[in-house]
């Protein structure tokens, strides 16, 4: 199979059904944790959260940690699966590794963003207080956000990780 069919295939079948776990998990983090992503709020629905609580604090940190290590996790099975298969390179292995890191982004952007954040908007999801903030209806604050600079460079360094990690435990 060449490179791209075998991407393709990959991508369907493995990373894509993968990338659906981390999103799930966000979705939950968000709704029980809000403050583990107070900085990635638009500014107006900052200024209006309560302030956070120690409790609050600690169960931020714990979720954070449950969604990186869900979200790593998920990619990193991904990357080993494609690399056990036949021909793999490195840079195939890469290049797989960052298509499953943009259909994350894609997830949470199109999906948690976009539809459940500013479309759905359920009571849930929404923080105390901040209801009335016009921060949920934002769509273009978080297209932006996924266009900085230092999140561009972060979402190509974790493939990068990944598939070095993978490389010295595989040897592609």
């Amino acid at each position: 199979m060449t490179s791209w069919p075998m991407i393709t295939t990959h991508w369907l079948s493995v990373s894509l059904p993968l990338m659906v776990i981390p999103t799930i998990v966000l979705i939950i983090v968000i709704a029980v944790s809000p403050e583990t992503f107070r900085s990635d709020w638009p500014v107006d629905i900052q200024r209006h959260m309560a302030q956070p609580t120690s409790a609050d604090r600690r169960n931020a940190t714990i979720a954070g940690l449950v969604f990186l290590v869900t979200l790593l996790s998920t990619m990193l099975v991904s990357a080993v699966l494609f690399a056990l298969q036949v021909d793999s390179s490195f840079w195939l292995v890469l290049l797989s590794t960052i298509i499953a890191c943009l259909t994350f982004l894609i997830l949470d952007l199109v999906v948690v963003d976009w539809l459940v954040i500013c479309w759905w908007q359920p009571k849930w999801i929404l923080i105390l207080g901040t209801e009335h903030c016009a921060g949920w209806n934002d769509y273009r604050f978080h297209a932006q956000v996924l266009a900085q600079p230092k999140v561009i460079g972060v979402n190509l360094l974790i493939p990068l990780i990944i598939t070095t990690m993978v490389w010295l435990v595989v040897g592609l």
